[in-house]
């Protein structure tokens, strides 16, 4: 799978490496086609938004985090099921609402939910390809 990793921006975040890496992991099975911040969060929360090609989407919240040796992984809350029967390229987020293309020729429109994803819209085989790019 892919490697995913969350960077400080700070100087007095730098490691011994001489790095800014805060969180670094290997969050599906296959390679990532997209990662995002919510647009909106709750207080004291860090969600973050995973897409990839093995057909799922993924939300994390990194200020629940665990360690694994010297890195903090993010605590996986959700993962989307069936929405997708291809790889995921893309997705973006605003409000609460997520449009995911996929290798499928679909476009779907759901909700993130306090338990997961809610599939409201699954538009199928809009055209005769893969969808590269969720609109923003």
């Amino acid at each position: 799978g892919g490697q995913a990793g969350v960077f400080g921006l700070s100087a007095d975040l730098d490691n011994e490496k001489g790095d800014a890496s805060l969180m670094s992991w290997r969050p599906h099975t296959s390679w990532i086609g997209d990662i995002q911040f919510l647009s909106r969060q709750e207080a004291g929360a860090n969600l973050l938004l995973t897409a990839s090609n093995d057909k799922t989407l993924v939300l994390w919240d990194c200020s629940a985090s665990a360690t694994s040796g010297k890195l903090r992984i993010p605590k996986k809350l959700a993962t989307s099921k069936g929405f997708h029967t291809g790889g995921v390229f893309s997705m973006h987020e605003a409000g609460g609402s997520v449009v995911s293309a996929g290798k499928d020729g679909s476009v779907v429109h759901s909700r993130v939910t306090p338990t997961g994803f809610s599939l409201l819209h699954d538009f199928e085989n809009m055209h005769g390809g893969g969808a590269a790019g969720a609109p923003q």
